[in-house]
């Protein structure tokens, strides 16, 4: 299984910090797309590719957006690819990846079927 997830937002407050953390993290988890990419989905694209990290970046109030990157980390470094080339090729990853992944909901069950599981 193969996890795909896309994240807007992160906070890095860390700690247990009772109720009021989960609230936090509850709201911080909203922008957070998580979906898994059973074996059984066959051959894709992403397996095709090593690990990245495809940064997409929002518009600002001046109508303009950064270029968006791709970060990729091996063993022995990382690098950054940022022609429009390259950054085509992993968006097109992304999206075959998608094509085959699972839904949100289906992906949520799947992980607390697994966590069952395998609970101790």
């Amino acid at each position: 299984m193969a996890i795909l997830s896309c994240s807007a937002s992160s906070d890095h407050s860390g700690g247990n910090g009772g109720p009021a953390a989960l609230a936090r993290r509850d709201r911080r988890t909203e922008n957070i797309s998580l979906r898994a990419i059973p074996w059984s989905a066959g051959p894709h694209r992403g397996l095709t590719i090593q690990p990245f990290t495809l940064l997409e970046f929002p518009h600002g109030s001046s109508g303009t957006a950064l270029p968006a990157v791709v970060f990729v980390e091996g063993a022995i470094g990382s690098l950054y690819h940022e022609r429009a080339t390259e950054i085509d090729r992993y968006q097109r990853a992304v999206a075959s990846m998608r094509a085959v992944a699972l839904s949100e909901t289906d992906t949520r069950e799947l992980l607390l079927g697994l966590a069952k599981e395998y609970a101790l």
